[in-house]
């Protein structure tokens, strides 16, 4: 009864931001909703963002969509062991299992926990007076600072320029004193993530020099692909999914909170989508079609080096042992393409908003070998 009760507050919260949002749900919309979600688990806000208001929309076409519910209590949890998700989700744990393979990864200096970090040369990492000796030393000229276990963009820093060893240029325009960057590490760590985030702490890596043909609205963000991948019974890997995330003008990372852009990309030839979208007001969850044509400000309108990007997110997913569906997430600097992370929750949810419902035919039966059946 407590989870009934549950579910009904939040279906009556997102009927209500539905209707503030200016979807305005007829009697018969309303009881279809009902239906949707007490059948198929699928919210108020799915039910407008994947278009199921619409008249032509058939039921075969709706069970196509996977609801939000059955993807966070069904689908993962079958393909993806829990045991081997924190070399996803945990920065430190990715950099130190992939760069063992000679994968292109960020290069990580160091990791940062009030009184117990290191660098891993072996100088200790306990506060800003290490870090300054170590800056000293490394003659390092930029920086990236972020959470180790943070989703979102939220607490990531980028430095372009090393001033001195107490003074570094943030990507805002901003000159910071290290004293100032380690009390927001301190803060962070002992307030926002100890609520939020699995693992606690900051790691030190190198800034990437993204290839030129990324950087497409001439932003400070580093614009990143993510591919999905799905790995079979008998341990095909089939790329399934394709999207692009730019930051808008201005903006210093390309995360859709952070006020960014996604379009699908066609993962047959890296071709681009037409349409362009983002979320709807600043930090969503609903997401609406924007004015940004992306696929113009590239040319043949397809990502650079995709058969590249194809492999190494291939190539990623057959060392991770039990992880069946990731979303790996993948920069292109000058060098080519770097793996940046993998994420086993890699939000479907806006991916079948750009591609369409995610049980086509193939994946229906790749999926009925896991045991994961859906009604059609």
């Amino acid at each position: 009864m407590r989870f009934s009760c549950t579910k009904i507050k939040k279906f009556a919260r997102q009927l209500r931001e539905s209707s503030s949002s200016g979807e305005k749900a007829s009697v018969m919309q309303i009881l279809n909703m009902m239906i949707l979600g007490i059948r198929y688990g699928f919210s108020p806000l799915e039910y407008y963002i994947y278009g199921f208001d619409k008249q032509l929309i058939t039921r075969k076409e709706k069970l196509s969509y996977i609801s939000n519910e059955k993807i966070i209590r069904k689908f993962r949890p079958t393909l993806n062991n829990k045991k081997w998700i924190p070399i996803l989700q945990n920065k430190l744990f990715f950099f130190l299992y992939y760069s063992q393979f000679n994968f292109p990864v960020v290069q990580v200096y160091g990791f940062y926990f009030p009184g117990r970090g290191f660098f891993f040369n072996g100088y200790p990492l306990k506060d800003e007076n290490d870090c300054a000796r170590w800056l000293n030393k490394s003659k390092v000229k930029s920086l990236v600072i972020k959470p180790v276990g943070s989703l979102g963009g939220k607490g990531i820093m980028v430095f372009d320029e090393i001033v001195s060893s107490e003074i570094m240029g943030c990507n805002d325009g901003k000159n910071y004193s290290l004293k100032e960057v380690f009390s927001f590490m301190n803060n962070d760590i002992g307030t926002r993530q100890r609520k939020e985030d699995s693992y606690r702490g900051y790691i030190i890596e190198g800034k990437i020099v993204q290839d030129s043909s990324m950087n497409v609205l001439a932003g400070k963000s580093l614009n990143t692909i993510r591919v999905s991948t799905l790995t079979s019974d008998n341990n095909d890997i089939l790329v399934d999914f394709g999207m692009l995330r730019v930051g808008k003008k201005g903006s210093l990372t390309d995360n859709l909170h952070q006020g960014g852009y996604v379009v699908n990309i066609n993962v047959t030839d890296g071709s681009i989508d037409e349409r362009t979208f983002g979320y709807k007001g600043k930090e969503g969850p609903w997401i609406e079609e924007k004015e940004e044509k992306v696929k113009e400000l590239f040319p043949d309108g397809k990502v650079p080096f995709w058969n590249d990007v194809v492999l190494l997110a291939k190539r990623a997913s057959s060392v991770s042992p039990e992880l069946r569906t990731v979303g790996w997430d993948i920069a292109i600097s000058k060098n080519g393409p770097i793996l940046m992370e993998g994420n086993d929750n890699w939000d479907m949810v806006i991916a079948q908003v750009l591609d369409g419902g995610y049980l086509t035919d193939d994946r229906r039966e790749i999926l009925s070998k896991y045991g994961l059946e859906f009604a059609q």
